[in-house]
């Protein structure tokens, strides 16, 4: 600033007396960088494209169907014997008229905009997501005009679904069906399916009421899975080399990776993964999709199914789920061998998401959790890799038909390190290990399944099976999930369906 005075003076304008200018442009401005792609209604509305001169009203302010913007007027059809006639109101959503007493054979619908004859009656057909305002017997077209005047076709309020809610809805008294749309005044009541929970633990109401404008007057709740709640079920079918039993159903997170045999083209069992929320996401390893070129395999050779016991995806299992894959996402670090199975990390994003249920629900992962820190409690790894049977130093075995168990303690990347010198280069920084028990531990066909630890009444995945020595029932390596729990949340995130 200078220190000479001006004794001079400026105008300013007030923009407290234009706020309300201010805040309709501001409103405009967003409005319209949020339907780029569909056409603005005056009310700010956004709908698309293709419903813009179609003569359907789709804006509530009739915007859309702008006789100078379409430049089209309403048609009408002229009478050759110049009898008065009735032109049908075009109405929000569309809507067709039905004529009353309508010769047999010929065409009873007419549709808005057009006319019809003095002295017939019509009927009229809101179209979907609306209803009229009103309930007439009929409505007759009489010297010209309309008696009674046809009434306006309102907005129902949308169904009330939601992945995890259930919900009841009542309309004066009594039940109606909440997967339909419902009138003005219907009245829905939300809570959680089983094996659910609130996201909001403090949310005060689980009730909602459809308002005037087919509005909502509360969104429904936001009901996550359960994760990692085992199935108490007892019943036990027989089970990893020298495992033990597993029983059935303990583990509905696991689910088993299928890739077709080029040759026989039959699905065969590779791998396992962990099912993660939201549940239409797979973890397990990155080699498990790839080829031994460490080529990523097509993703239409994949199939993904939870709630399995038996190893054959062809033995159908009363509570088995079975998805094809629709994508597959790999950190772009990994190059498998050349880099000593860094990185051997991939989730599997699959087309039909599983649904809960008590043999198939997604684990719980702690995205707090560090490499640095292992729990002191024994770790859980399930699969149909090679059983003892005519295993031969883990290259050659015998697959288990049903799923088995086994139980590690666990050591860190530098415990691990220090256990084999010819094995240390793949003890990478994401790696930690699991000692296996009088040689019970995963094999060839186990890996991708996730490293499941206990945490009060919860099981959580904090590693994912990747590679052992070749030659040695003594470790194996696991990928840690906390090491990659950034690139997991992000994955999740981008992909996530719920």
């Amino acid at each position: 600033m200078s220190s000479f005075v001006v004794e001079t003076f400026s105008l300013a304008t007030n923009l407290t007396y234009h706020k309300v200018w201010l805040r309709d442009v501001m409103n405009q401005i967003e409005a319209e960088s949020k339907c780029k792609d569909g056409f603005l209604c005056s009310n700010y509305a956004c709908i698309p494209k293709s419903k813009k001169c179609d003569r359907v009203l789709d804006c509530e302010d009739g915007s859309d169907e702008n006789e100078e913007m379409c430049r089209y007027k309403v048609p009408v059809i002229k009478n050759l014997d110049n009898q008065k006639g009735c032109t049908l109101p075009i109405q929000l959503g569309g809507a067709s008229y039905r004529l009353d007493n309508c010769a047999y054979g010929s065409s009873c619908t007419r549709l808005a905009g057009t006319m019809v004859e003095d002295g017939q009656t019509v009927q009229i057909n809101c179209g979907r997501g609306t209803m009229p305002s009103e309930k007439g017997p009929g409505y007759a077209c009489l010297n010209g005009k309309w008696f009674q005047e046809i009434p306006k076709c309102i907005r129902m309020c949308a169904p009330r679904e939601k992945p995890g809610v259930s919900v009841k809805c009542d309309y004066n008294r009594g039940a109606v069906n909440c997967s339909e749309y419902m009138k003005q005044g219907t009245e829905a009541v939300a809570t959680c399916k089983r094996l659910h929970k609130l996201k909001d633990p403090f949310k005060t109401t689980d009730r909602s009421k459809c308002l005037s404008g087919g509005k909502w007057s509360a969104d429904l709740p936001v009901c996550l899975p359960e994760c990692g709640v085992p199935n108490r079920i007892d019943d036990v079918t027989p089970t990893i080399s020298y495992g033990k039993n597993a029983t059935y159903g303990r583990y509905p997170w696991h689910t088993a990776l299928y890739r077709k045999n080029a040759t026989s083209q039959l699905w065969e069992q590779i791998c396992s993964g962990t099912i993660l929320f939201p549940t239409n996401i797979i973890l397990t390893a990155a080699h498990c999709v790839h080829d031994d070129n460490h080529n990523l395999v097509n993703i239409e050779n994949f199939m993904v199914a939870g709630g399995k016991v038996v190893r054959d995806i062809t033995y159908l299992e009363l509570y088995q789920q079975v998805s094809r894959v629709k994508e597959v996402i790999v950190p772009e670090d990994y190059e498998g061998f050349s880099t000593q199975y860094e990185y051997d990390i991939a989730l599997i994003d699959v087309v039909t998401p599983f649904s809960i249920t008590d043999f198939v629900l997604p684990c719980c992962v702690d995205y707090e959790s560090t490499t640095s820190v292992l729990p002191t409690n024994d770790a859980t790894v399930v699969g149909w890799g090679y059983t003892e049977k005519r295993l031969y130093a883990g290259v050659s075995g015998t697959p288990s038909q049903t799923l088995l168990e086994a139980h590690l303690p666990l050591i860190s990347n530098r415990e691990c390190k220090n256990k084999d010198e010819n094995f240390k280069p793949f003890v990478t920084f994401d790696k930690f290990c699991g000692l296996y028990r009088n040689s019970s531990g995963p094999q060839p066909g186990d890996s991708g399944g996730g490293v499941i630890v206990r945490n009060g009444d919860l099981y959580y995945v904090i590693g994912v099976i990747s590679i052992k020595p070749t030659y040695s029932n003594e470790f194996g390596a696991f990928t840690s999930v906390g090491t990659h729990q950034s690139w997991i949340r992000d994955a999740i995130h981008t992909h996530m369906r719920w």
